[in-house]
């Protein structure tokens, strides 16, 4: 996303998408490991330090996923804010990490799993609103959230004009 962009309103219109998309699962992590206020204060620098030092763009998809790399960025960024390392690099492999905290991982997991969903619904909702068909994934997003009782699900796949058996 990223990647060198050569105009610097298309890097900040890049960074901001990706800080907004990314921001609850930083911040889920951070939280889990400090005060509020520090946790604020830690992903408000690790945004700010992320967008002037261009992290972002080195993400490398044949090196790893990109939730690898954004975890890593963020342990890093924790030891930076617990040691306050005037001279550090979050690339540098030499950094000490720290302790990784499971609740912490499971946090920022959750968070960026629940990222992912969202951004893949939000694209099939797209993909049926342009075939016409939005009140047909309304009615079955509605059904994943929450799962029809006995014979409910008969009576929704008759208001969409289904079978039955192509909703189970």
């Amino acid at each position: 996303l990223l990647r060198r962009s050569g105009l610097s309103s298309q890097r900040h219109a890049a960074f901001s998408a990706l800080a907004w998309s990314y921001r609850p699962a930083i911040q889920a992590y951070f939280h889990a490991r400090l005060a509020t206020a520090e946790a604020d204060e830690a992903t408000q620098s690790f945004l700010a330090a992320s967008y002037e030092h261009d992290w972002w763009s080195r993400a490398d998809a044949g090196v790893g996923s990109f939730r690898t790399f954004l975890l890593m960025l963020l342990r890093r960024h924790l030891a930076r804010c617990r040691t306050a390392n005037a001279a550090w690099d979050p690339l540098d492999a030499d950094v000490d990490i720290g302790d990784s905290s499971p609740d912490a991982e499971q946090q920022f997991d959750a968070r960026f799993a629940l990222l992912l969903t969202q951004r893949a619904l939000n694209g099939l909702r797209e993909e049926y609103l342009g075939r016409g068909e939005g009140k047909r994934f309304d009615a079955m997003v509605r059904l994943l959230v929450d799962p029809p009782g006995h014979g409910e699900l008969q009576v929704a796949a008759e208001s969409l004009d289904m079978g039955a058996n192509a909703l189970s």
